[in-house]
C-alpha cells in the first residue's frame, strides 16, 4: 500500500489526485462510497495490510495511520502531511464498518510517494546530495523483455531478490491473534489475494474487485504502477546507475519469447514437491528469499513459486493470439466496455476481450480462459499432470498469481495493449461504466479496492504518460502518426512499429532458439525440464515482425481461430 497519487507536476501532467482538479481545468471524479471503505478497512474474512506501526491501540482509536520516515511523521513537512481522509476526499465513509478504518493518512507532496512519503513518485528522482526527489525526469520507459541486456536482467533479478527479503515498507497483515510482517514483494501478493471476493470457479457475479468486469484493466494498471514504484526504489538503492527506468514487459504473442522467459525465470516445478520450483544454482531466485510466501490469510508459509509447464501447456503455445490478431481487435473494439458490464461478458467489449473472455453471439454466453490474459496465466501456471482441470501453479490460480514473478511480465503487455487501445481511440476519455450498473467496486467512480492510496478507476483511465510512464512500442508511434490517423490505420502502423521495436529482440530470440529448443532448456531447475516449444520455433521468431496488410479486416478473427492445436506457429 502506497500513498497518494502526486498532484500535477513535471512527469505527472494530468495526474488526478484524490481531490482537486486535473491541470486546473476539469474536476476529478469522486471515489465511489461503496468500495472506498475497502481500501482502509479489514474486510470481513480477509486480512488487512497496513504499515506495522499502525497496528497499536492508539492508532486504531485515533483512526490514524501516518508512519514516520527519518523520525518525522510522513517524512516531515517537505515530504508530506498527515491529513483527515474524510475531509480531504470530501465524501463520507460508511459509518458502520466491521472494523475501525484509518481516516488520517499521509498526503504526499507531488514528488513523493509511499506510506510515509519515503519514495520518489514517478517523474522524480533524488540528487545524490539531497535524497529529496528534487530532480524531474522523463516518464519511466517500459521496454520489451528481450531488449534488456544480460547485465540489466541480472540487475532485475537482484532487485526482485531484494524485495523478497526487505521490509523497508514496514507493512504487516493482521492475523487472529498477532500480526505478520510482509516483505516488500509480498505486499503485492497480499493485495491481489484480497482483491478476490469469491474464489469459487462457479462464481458468476461480484467475484472480484479486479477481475471479470470493467475494472480489470485499470485495477491492474494501478497495481503494476505501485509495484513498479517499489521495484525502482530498490533498484536505485542497489544500482544507482542502472539503465532500467521502468518495469519490462514481455511480448507473449511470440510463443518463443514466452517459452524462453519461462526458462529464464527458473523453468518448471517438481510434481513430487507440489510443482514448486527447484531453487538451485541454475535459478536466480535465492532460496533465502523465495522459500516462503503468504497464504490467503496472510500467514507466512514455506512454499516456493509453483509452476507446471508440461506438454499440455506447450501445446497451448500454438493458440496464443498473434500480434496481428491483437491489432485487429484493438481496431475493431471501439467501446471500452458494453452493457451489462459484468460476467457473462458483453459483445463488443474491449476490456472483456483483453482479460480473455470471448463472447459467443450464437449462445449469448462467454468462454473463459480461452485467450489473452486468461490463456497466458493458464499456460504459465499449468494444471495437474493427472487431473487436467485442477490448477496447480500460482499463475493458474486467481488469488496467488503474483507469487510467480512472471506475473508482471504478463501484465506489462496487458497494460501496453490498454495504452495502445487508448492511443487508437482518443475519443475514449472516460471509464465505462462511469457510475451505474457495474459489478461491486468496478465503476469509474469506485476506488481501486485493496490498493492504498485510494484512486478511482477513472483516474487510472488516463494515458500512461500522465501517470509517469510510457512504453517503447508506444513511443515509436508518436513521431510518425497522429492519434486521429491511427484510428483508421493502426493495423499497419502498429505492425511496423512492433517490427522496429523487436528487431534486436528477434536476433536475440533466434539465437536463443537454437540453445533452448535443440538442447531442451539449459536453465531448467532441478533436472525437470519443460517440453520443447512449438514446432518451427526458429521460423516463428524470424517471422514475428513481418509487415501486415495495410488495411485491417472489418472484423478480425478471434485469437486462436482456425489454428490447429499442434500446428506450427507463425506469428506476424
Amino acid at each position: 500500500t502506497l500513498d497518494h497519487m502526486p498532484r500535477s507536476a513535471s512527469g505527472w501532467s494530468g495526474a488526478c489526485p484524490v481531490t482537486g482538479v486535473r491541470d486546473g481545468s476539469s474536476a476529478c471524479p469522486p471515489i465511489g462510497r461503496k468500495v472506498a471503505l475497502c481500501l482502509l478497512l479489514l474486510v470481513s474474512g480477509a486480512a488487512a495490510q497496513f504499515p506495522a506501526e499502525c497496528f497499536n491501540s492508539t492508532n486504531i482509536e485515533t483512526k490514524t495511520c501516518c508512519p514516520t520516515y527519518g523520525g518525522d511523521v510522513c517524512g516531515g513537512p517537505q515530504r508530506g502531511t498527515c491529513m483527515n481522509y474524510e475531509t480531504a476526499a470530501s465524501y463520507l465513509l460508511n459509518t458502520n464498518p466491521p472494523w475501525t478504518p484509518y481516516v488520517n493518512v499521509c498526503f504526499c507532496k507531488p514528488n513523493f510517494w509511499g506510506p510515509a512519503c519515503e519514495m520518489c513518485a514517478p517523474g522524480w528522482k533524488s540528487s545524490s546530495a539531497t535524497h529529496m526527489c528534487d530532480v524531474a525526469v522523463a516518464p519511466r520507459m517500459r521496454r520489451e523483455w528481450t531488449t534488456l541486456t544480460p547485465t540489466e536482467k541480472q540487475q532485475l533479478y537482484d532487485t526482485l531478490n531484494d524485495m523478497k527479503t526487505s521490509t523497508s515498507l514496514h507493512y504487516a497483515v493482521n492475523l487472529t491473534n498477532s500480526t505478520e510482517t510482509l516483505n516488500d514483494y509480498d505486499v503485492t501478493v497480499m493485495r491481489h489475494i484480497r482483491s478476490v471476493i469469491n474464489p469459487s470457479p462457479t462464481c458468476a457475479e461480484s467475484c472480484s474487485y479486479a477481475h471479470a468486469g470493467p475494472a480489470f484493466a485499470t485495477w491492474h494498471r494501478y497495481d503494476l504502477l505501485t509495484f513498479e514504484t517499489v521495484f525502482l526504489h530498490h533498484l536505485e538503492k542497489r544500482y544507482p546507475s542502472s539503465t532500467i527506468t521502468g518495469l519490462p514487459y514481455l511480448n507473449w504473442t511470440a510463443p518463443q519469447s514466452l517459452y524462453n522467459a519461462i526458462n529464464e525465470f527458473c523453468g518448471t516445478g517438481d510434481p513430487g514437491q507440489d510443482y514448486q520450483l527447484t531453487l538451485d544454482s541454475k535459478c536466480w531466485m535465492l532460496p533465502s528469499a523465495w522459500q516462503t510466501t503468504v497464504d490467503v490469510s496472510g500467514q507466512r508459509i514455506t512454499l516456493r513459486p509453483r509452476r507446471n509447464f508440461d506438454e499440455t501447456a506447450s501445446q497451448l503455445l500454438n493458440v496464443i493470439p498473434t500480434w496481428t490478431q491483437v491489432v485487429n481487435n484493438v481496431t475493431r473494439l471501439t467501446s471500452y466496455d458494453v452493457y451489462p458490464y459484468k460476467f457473462p461478458c458483453s459483445d463488443g467489449s474491449f476490456v472483456n476481450w483483453l482479460e480473455g473472455y470471448q463472447y459467443d453471439p450464437a449462445t449469448g454466453t462467454c468462454h473463459g480462459a480461452k485467450s489473452m490474459h486468461n490463456l497466458i496465466h493458464a499456460i504459465i501456471g499449468g494444471y495437474d499432470d493427472v487431473d487436467k482441470n485442477k490448477p496447480v501453479g500460482d499463475m493458474s490460480e486467481k488469488r496467488p498469481a503474483p507469487r510467480d514473478p512472471l506475473w508482471f511480465l504478463l501484465h506489462g503487455l496487458i497494460d501496453l495493449i490498454l495504452e495502445y487501445w487508448q492511443f487508437s481511440h482518443p475519443e475514449a476519455t472516460q471509464f465505462i461504466p462511469f457510475a451505474l450498473n457495474a459489478p461491486l467496486g468496478q465503476s469509474g467512480i469506485d476506488a481501486t479496492a485493496m490498493i492504498f492510496p485510494p484512486v478511482s478507476h477513472n483516474q487510472m483511465f488516463q494515458r500512461s504518460t500522465n501517470l509517469g510512464y510510457t512504453y517503447d512500442f508506444i513511443e515509436t508511434l508518436r513521431p510518425s502518426v497522429t492519434q486521429e490517423s491511427l484510428v483508421s490505420s493502426s493495423y499497419l502502423d502498429a505492425t511496423i512499429a512492433l517490427s522496429t521495436i523487436l528487431a534486436v529482440a528477434t536476433l536475440a530470440a533466434v539465437a536463443g532458439a537454437v540453445f533452448y529448443f535443440r538442447r531442451r532448456h539449459a536453465h531448467a531447475a532441478g533436472g525437470r525440464q519443460p517440453p520443447a516449444g512449438p514446432e518451427n520455433a526458429d521460423q516463428a521468431v524470424m517471422e514475428l515482425g513481418a509487415q501486415a496488410p495495410a488495411q485491417a479486416p472489418a472484423q478480425a478473427a478471434e485469437p486462436g481461430e482456425n489454428q490447429p492445436l499442434l500446428a506450427p506457429v507463425v506469428n506476424q
